[in-house]
């Protein structure tokens, strides 16, 4: 149960700026950028990110008070045209990309009107093209997660939340793996590397059952080595025959190495070393 100043840990603000301002609080004052969509691209936080020097490139949605009217209207205007805007060290540009569509790009990155000349006709400005060339780390990641995922249909959210966790966690590990290391495999070989040093502390664990079948234990040895614990091959007193019938009452003070029930001479399996695989 959790009382009242517990709580407090647990309420945050979820607002796309606070959002963003948690996650990028490891990297400001590091002269880094940070590129947006539309849903966190805000003026008042390129303003807070430009006091912690780190600039910000990204789309803005058209409902945004700061943006002049101007910039929003497309009739009237020359395919791939641009509008700039300029207001303390925060640019935006309004391009025209088809007959009735708009592109807003603001950033705190960019103050001037540069067109990359290398988009010929369509005549992007630098700021377009450098949120073209940067945007697309989520959507890489997301293809790379979902071409090896282990996510499966659920409709209990916290388990859902989970499968991402271990997709975006198994991606993330290989890269610092890889730059740690030095050492280059395929995200297959080392996704199945992971997934068995994953396994290993519950296989092992099930090695140890007793009643576990047989064969089961000798596929595990497989993947697994497990240290046996010397047991006792003799009882100090007599017991039953596990597997002697009541009436006969046969006592024995052997045991099975295994899963120590007693056994007597009748029942007893002589076997070899070489072929002792348990």
């Amino acid at each position: 149960m959790l009382v009242n100043n517990q709580m407090v840990h647990f309420l945050v603000d979820n607002a796309a700026s606070c959002v963003v301002k948690r996650l990028a609080n490891p990297i400001l004052n590091t002269g880094r950028n940070i590129t947006f969509d539309n849903w966190f691209t805000s003026f008042p936080l390129a303003d807070y990110l430009l006091q912690n020097k780190t600039t910000m490139v990204g789309t803005v949605r058209k409902n945004k008070r700061e943006i002049p009217p101007e910039f929003l209207i497309s009739k009237g205007r020359d395919l791939y045209s641009s509008y700039f805007g300029f207001s303390k060290n925060k640019s935006i540009v309004s391009y025209k990309a088809k007959s009735n569509k708009i592109v807003l790009i603001a950033s705190t990155m960019h103050n001037d009107k540069a067109i990359d000349m290398n988009t010929g006709e369509k005549l992007k400005s630098e700021m377009i093209t450098f949120y073209n060339s940067t945007k697309s780390g989520v959507d890489t990641m997301d293809w790379m997660t979902e071409n090896y995922s282990v996510a499966r249909h659920s409709a209990r959210w916290p388990l859902t939340v989970f499968y991402s966790l271990l997709n975006i966690g198994g991606l993330n590990s290989m890269i610092v793996y890889q730059e740690n290391t030095q050492v280059k495999k395929t995200r297959l070989e080392f996704l199945k590397s992971l997934g068995r040093q994953l396994m290993e502390d519950q296989l092992k664990y099930r090695m140890t059952i007793s009643s576990l079948p047989r064969p089961l234990k000798t596929r595990l040895q497989n993947y697994v080595t497990v240290e046996r614990e010397v047991l006792p091959q003799k009882l100090r007193s007599s017991n039953r025959c596990a597997f002697c019938e009541r009436v006969k009452d046969k006592k024995t003070t052997k045991v099975c190495t295994n899963c120590i029930k007693p056994i007597c001479r009748d029942h007893l399996i002589e076997i070899c070393p070489d072929c002792f695989t348990l």
